[in-house]
């Protein structure tokens, strides 16, 4: 890749990460706001400012990392600071995975309405399972990341033997990849957990609120009853949501893959496409929020 275009699309990344910052500190300020003002939040703003802090951390962790590769790129050699990256891309990835999953799993046990028992013991004790089913998402992000930077990069045999006996200088440590294929199942094991449970949720969802409609256009309503609308705009926005998660999990899947340099630059362009996602959702709950949208605008945009 030519150099001037390698600079062009990390600009592009630290735009975009830029963005994504505003976007999320937004939401988590808003949010601390109303706490402030009510003494309260409700769950689904909870849920909402944990996952806004966390992809605020995403976006945050990536410029730090564009910055030390464009200018110190010979820590790409640095035996502790690759593990680092690594298990901190895969943590920040897992805990987004896991909250996101939680937050289409409320919606869903609020909007859906089935008649099972399992559905309905969990719609309504889901307001006080939150706490604890972030705290077990983070506990299973650790749990996934950590591995990571053991089937990452080892310490090459005979630089362990010449630095026997004295103090090891890490820059000096050949970094070598080790066990990709088993790196990237690591990496499928965290990530398809909550992706599955999220599609079992948003299909769920979809197909409760179009039986709603159905149901609501056989009793007569009509198309533009102000009802019907609020429930296509709900399907609509879930697959979205949708379309969004599949895309990040795909891209992700690309920049883990087992491949012959894990800094590849072709995989650049991936990685602007890879945080699309989570920085358009966050830009999506504001926009589709009037109160939220016009807050943002006349604080960002002077209106």
């Amino acid at each position: 890749m030519a150099f001037y275009v390698y600079y062009i699309i990390t600009a592009l990344l630290l735009v975009e990460c830029a963005a994504g910052i505003i976007v999320n500190v937004f939401l988590v300020a808003n949010n601390l706001q109303n706490w402030r003002t009510r003494k309260t939040l409700q769950t689904c703003d909870k849920i909402l400012s944990c996952l806004a802090t966390c992809r605020c951390f995403i976006f945050f962790f990536m410029i730090l990392f564009s910055f030390f590769q464009l200018c110190f790129p010979w820590l790409l050699q640095n035996l502790v600071y690759t593990t680092s990256v690594m298990v901190g891309t895969m943590l920040l990835n897992y805990t987004n995975l896991w909250l996101t999953t939680i937050l289409c799993v409320f919606y869903c046990l609020k909007i859906a309405n089935y008649n099972h028992k399992l559905f309905l013991f969990l719609k309504t004790r889901i307001s006080s399972l939150v706490h604890w089913l972030i705290l077990a998402s983070l506990i299973i992000s650790v749990a996934f990341s950590l591995p990571t930077g053991w089937l990452v990069v080892y310490l090459d045999v005979e630089e362990i033997a010449h630095h026997s006996g004295e103090n090891v200088n890490f820059t000096n440590i050949t970094m070598v990849v080790k066990n990709k294929q088993n790196r990237f199942l690591l990496f499928l094991g965290g990530s398809l957990p909550p992706f599955l449970i999220f599609c079992v949720a948003i299909f769920l969802l979809i197909q409760s609120l179009w039986m709603h409609i159905r149901h609501m256009r056989c009793n007569g309503a009509g198309f533009r009853s102000p009802n019907l609308e609020v429930h296509f705009s709900a399907v609509k926005s879930m697959s979205l949501f949708l379309v969004l998660q599949v895309v990040y999990l795909a891209c992700m899947s690309v920049l883990i893959s087992p491949t012959d340099n894990v800094f590849d630059t072709w995989k650049l362009p991936f990685t602007i496409i890879t945080w699309s996602p989570p920085f358009l959702h966050s830009l999506y709950i504001i926009f589709s929020n009037t109160k939220l949208k016009e807050t943002f605008l006349r604080k960002f945009l002077c209106r």
